[in-house]
C-alpha cells in the first residue's frame, strides 16, 4: 500500500507485521510476516489492515497548496503464476482517494474603542439604561484550502439595537440591512483559498447603536 499526499501524518502510522521504508509512504506485506500470503487457495481471500491519521491543520505556505487530495493505493503481486494462465506474474492494483474540504471560519469581534480608522464610537461604557452607545462589530472570514463562491453572512440585530450606517467594507460590497427583520446580510460572494492564511481576512466592519431598556439592568443585552 502506497500513500500519496501531503495531508497524511506518516508519524502516527500503524502497520503490525508489515514492512515500512524509509520515506514513510510504502507498507508491505509478505509471507514472511503474514503465512497466509504464501499460498492463496482458489477462492481464498483475506484483510491486511493499516492506519493512519491525517493532519489536523492544512499545510498552506503558497497559493498552489490548495484542493488537498489523499490517495491509498494498494496492489498484490505474485510471480509464480498457473502456467495455463500464460503471463510472467499476476498484479492487481486499486485505489482509495479522499478529498478534504475547506477549513471555512466566521470570527465575531466587537470593540468600543474601535481600532480602524473610520468609525468613532461613543457613549457610556459600560452602556447605561436609556442612553445610547455605540459599538463596531467585524466578520472575518478564514478560508483555507479550497475557493468558496456564493458566500453570505447574515446575523440579526438584537432588541434596542440599531443599524447606524456607518460601514467599513474590506471584502466585497457593503453589508445591508432589512430595517422590518432586523437582519443583516453580508453578501460576500467568491472567497479564494489562502484568504486569511496567505493574506489578510475577508471582513466587514459596521456600527450598531444600544439604547438599554430599565429591564436591561443587571443583564448582558445581546447585540
Amino acid at each position: 500500500a502506497r500513500m500519496v499526499g501531503v495531508m497524511f501524518d506518516l508519524p502516527t502510522l500503524q502497520a503490525q507485521g508489515a514492512s515500512v521504508d524509509p520515506t514513510g509512504t510504502l507498507v508491505t506485506w509478505n509471507a514472511s510476516a503474514d503465512p497466509r500470503l504464501a499460498l492463496l487457495g482458489p477462492g481464498e481471500g483475506g484483510e491486511l489492515n493499516f492506519a493512519v491519521q491525517t493532519k489536523k491543520n492544512f499545510p498552506v505556505r503558497t497559493s498552489s497548496d490548495r484542493n488537498f487530495v489523499a490517495s491509498a493505493t494498494a496492489s498484490i503481486e505474485t510471480p509464480i503464476v498457473p502456467p495455463e494462465l500464460a503471463v510472467g506474474r499476476l498484479l492487481e492494483e486499486r485505489t482509495l482517494e479522499t478529498k478534504f474540504t475547506t477549513k471555512f471560519t466566521l470570527r465575531t469581534l466587537g470593540y468600543f474603542s474601535e481600532p480602524s480608522a473610520g468609525i468613532t464610537n461613543s457613549g457610556p461604557m459600560p452602556p447605561r439604561a436609556g442612553q445610547p452607545t455605540t459599538v463596531t462589530i467585524h466578520w472575518r472570514i478564514v478560508n483555507t484550502s479550497n475557493d468558496a463562491s456564493d458566500v453570505r453572512v447574515r446575523g440579526v440585530l438584537g432588541p434596542n439595537v440599531r443599524w447606524t450606517g456607518q460601514v467599513l467594507t474590506k471584502f466585497g460590497p457593503a453589508p445591508q440591512v432589512n430595517d422590518r427583520t432586523g437582519e443583516i446580510t453580508w453578501q460576500v460572494g467568491s472567497v479564494p483559498a489562502g484568504t486569511g492564511v496567505l493574506g489578510p481576512a475577508a471582513e466587514t466592519v459596521f456600527q450598531l447603536e444600544l439604547t438599554p431598556a430599565i429591564t436591561d439592568v443587571g443583564t448582558t443585552p445581546v447585540l
